[in-house]
């Protein structure tokens, strides 16, 4: 058997517990500096990532449409693919 007690319930009814439907949600106040320096620690991810894609669509639109424009298509994919990848992992 423990030693440790818990504490009782509570018997009697409260006011939290008679509110029916959601109850709001404080706002969490934040100043200017501390948004700024949030929004700046995410700021190009979405950009790094948009060149990823558009490079590595490029990349396999190049490779099937083969030939000399096909392989400019696909290098010209890979340079962009590769850019935003050391852009979003520096």
């Amino acid at each position: 058997m423990s030693s440790e007690t818990t504490a009782p319930a509570a018997v009697a009814p409260h006011i939290a517990a008679s509110r029916a439907g959601v109850a709001p949600v404080a706002a969490k106040r934040v100043n200017a500096a501390e948004a700024a320096a949030a929004a700046d620690q995410h700021m190009g991810a979405g950009e790094n990532v948009a060149l990823m894609v558009v490079g590595g669509a490029a990349f396999v639109t190049g490779l099937i449409v083969g030939g000399g424009g096909g392989t400019a298509i696909a290098i010209g994919g890979a340079a962009i693919g590769l850019w935003g990848l050391y852009n979003y992992v520096k």
